[in-house]
């Protein structure tokens, strides 16, 4: 009976070691995307997307633009420190939960940018694994909105 009592005890505490948090994997995940992106790694990049490339719009060379542009920002921005992960609460119509990475926030007058940030989008879990994202958006907000000029009326 103690054999059986002690049995349990060891299964439950075991199957209570789950191992990582699922935030834990995103943040990891992340970093490896933040990696991917330092080190102009395509390969690397797109091996951490979790779907097909035409799943999300894109195609191996819109993939490469994206981390080229990603790049720059890195460069630019970052200044050999790493960027702030921000996992946040929100999530898309689909399930896609939202993280934040933010490589500039500020005024840049010379580019008119006042914010850089990546998001990432992981899940749902039961079809993306949190060790890849489902989804990328790459947000840049200006300081001044740059002026429409509309085309001279032919009368």
């Amino acid at each position: 009976m103690n054999r059986f009592i002690l049995i349990v005890i060891a299964s439950f505490i075991l199957s209570g070691c789950n191992g990582q948090s699922d935030e834990t994997i995103m943040k990891n995940t992340s970093s490896k995307v933040l990696e991917s992106i330092k080190s102009k790694n395509t390969k690397k990049f797109k091996g951490l997307i979790g779907v097909e490339l035409d799943v999300i719009g894109k195609d191996d060379e819109f993939l490469q633009t994206d981390l080229d542009e990603l790049g720059l920002y890195y460069e630019r921005y970052t200044k050999n420190t790493t960027p702030p992960i921000t996992l946040t609460d929100e999530y898309d119509q689909l399930g896609h939960r939202r993280v934040i990475i933010v490589f500039y926030k500020g005024t840049d007058t010379a580019n008119n940018i006042s914010e850089v940030n990546l998001e990432l989008f992981f899940g749902p879990p039961n079809f993306v694994p949190l060790t890849k994202i489902s989804d990328y958006k790459i947000v840049v907000k200006n300081l001044k909105e740059k002026p429409i000029t509309a085309p001279p009326n032919i009368n």
